[in-house]
């Protein structure tokens, strides 16, 4: 018996999930079925967008780019990444921005992220590349992963306890400083950017 804390590392751990509410078993999925959304939302017996309504980067898109904005920096997909969320929806969300800060002028860096394997090969090709062919598309730097400071010492289970929260998914603070430090120059370029005005 699994009681998992997160949904879409179930697939590496069981054969099957089973979601239960109020004590009584809800629904059945084989590995190959199990959706984290669909997973949730058996187990608290609603639809997610009834609680969480959708409040990503795009959706605060329009009340976030003020006047006196004068460069992006995006990094945005970890959210749809651990719920599993198919890799176009993230790309259409990513593009809109993007497109965005192409017709007002604004120089971006686009920091991406890696997906694990667990959701297996064409998922993590499509969430990865997707960096990449935006960055390019519209003219943005980019970072290719957020955590590339950390997944060189990751493996060590010293280092993995110094750099990450608990809960796995978070960097600590030495860790947020080993990617400020990695990070920094290419936001320091950003800003001039900006004061260049291209």
């Amino acid at each position: 018996v699994l009681l998992p804390h997160w949904i879409p590392g179930c697939p590496e751990t069981c054969d099957r999930l089973v979601t239960m509410r109020d004590g009584r078993v809800v629904c059945e999925y084989a590995r190959e079925a199990i959706q984290a959304d669909r997973v949730i939302e058996d187990m608290i017996g609603r639809k997610l967008e009834a609680m969480y309504p959708d409040m990503g980067g795009r959706a605060r898109l329009d009340w976030s780019l003020t006047p006196e904005v004068d460069a992006m920096l995006v990094n945005l997909g970890g959210n749809d990444l651990l719920r599993g969320i198919d890799p176009k929806a993230s790309r259409e969300n990513l593009e809109a921005i993007l497109s965005e800060a192409r017709v007002r002028g604004l120089p971006v860096l686009l920091v991406g992220l890696e997906a694990p394997g667990n959701y297996g090969p064409d998922f993590k090709q499509a969430f990865d590349g997707m960096y990449r062919d935006l960055a390019q598309t519209h003219d943005a730097d980019l970072v290719t992963s957020f955590f590339a400071p950390l997944t060189a010492q990751i493996d060590d289970p010293s280092a993995r306890a110094r750099l990450m929260q608990p809960d796995g998914i978070h960097p600590s603070a030495e860790g947020v400083a080993l990617i400020v430090q990695e990070i920094g120059p290419r936001v320091e370029a950003l800003a001039e950017r900006a004061r260049q005005g291209s």
